[in-house]
């Protein structure tokens, strides 16, 4: 997941939320995930 780039002044980003039943998750995986608010998200089964 890769934050907006505007709503941090220092770095750009902004932190995000991903609910899921995974144990891990590997760089650049792609997910399918509804938004559930501006900063969380629900994978898809």
């Amino acid at each position: 997941m890769k934050p907006d780039t505007e709503n941090n002044s220092i770095s750009g980003r902004i932190p995000v939320v991903l609910i899921t039943k995974r144990s891990h998750i590997v760089k650049g995986e792609k997910i399918s995930a509804y938004r559930l608010s501006q900063t969380v998200f629900l994978e898809d089964e």
